[in-house]
């Protein structure tokens, strides 16, 4: 595995790496977890009243889907 293998080798282990690097990167995202937060925010305000009220348009905004990962 550690010989001097060429194009072919370096390829499969950068191919093998972003395998489990990509899904652990969009789990572990700061991001996502602040959006979850808001949604709570937001369903929890629609129950008590006297919370704070958003807007369709924010609760669309937090509601949205994630941007595309094209690779």
């Amino acid at each position: 595995m550690w010989s001097n293998k060429g194009l072919a080798g370096d390829a499969f282990l950068i191919m093998f790496s972003e395998i489990f690097s990509s899904p652990l990167s969009a789990l572990i995202n700061p991001v996502h977890l602040y959006r979850y937060y808001m949604r709570w925010q937001i369903k929890r305000s629609s129950y008590d009243t006297s919370k704070e009220i958003y807007t369709q348009a924010e609760a669309n905004f937090w509601y949205e889907g994630p941007p595309i990962d094209i690779a």
